[in-house]
């Protein structure tokens, strides 16, 4: 069975807290055509819902390239990882990813320092280069790494 595409509906009631509302649609939609799912279905939930609806997004399933690994290593957990820091444009906060199952060979030894060369280095370099925080401010440079867990 193939994934779906996911849209979602952030709801924020009268103290400040905010939910999600979840849509499940087939993955063989348009973009156009979500849209048009999403303004055919906010109105509704919002005549049906004490909240303000503040944000609505689509998670859509990509195919993924040949030539990932087959299997998980054994021995690593998602919930050990690495949590990365970058600074951001705009902003002097820091902004910080966390990377899932980050591999125990991607740590400086003997210590919880993320090791910033080979294939570390160019994970974290194409981050730098190509995405933003989630206040969409396009980050500008590597601060920092180490290990995290994550439950």
């Amino acid at each position: 069975m193939a994934d779906p595409i996911i849209i979602s509906a952030s709801i924020v009631d009268a103290a400040g807290k905010r939910k999600t509302a979840v849509l499940f649609v087939p993955n063989d939609l348009l973009l156009a055509d979500v849209q048009t799912i999403v303004t055919d279905w906010t109105p509704k939930l919002d005549a049906a819902i004490d909240g303000k609806i503040v944000l609505a997004q689509a998670v859509f399933p990509f195919t993924l390239p040949s030539g990932l690994k087959s299997a998980p290593v054994d021995g690593n957990r998602v919930r050990e990882g690495a949590l990365l820091s970058f600074s951001a444009d705009g902003t002097f906060h820091k902004y910080s990813s966390y990377v899932p199952s980050w591999e125990n060979a991607g740590f400086v030894a003997d210590s919880d320092v993320v090791n910033n060369t080979s294939v570390y280095a160019t994970l974290i370099n194409y981050m730098v280069a190509n995405t933003s925080n989630d206040d969409a401010e396009a980050l500008t440079a590597y601060l920092e790494g180490s290990r995290a867990f994550r439950k």
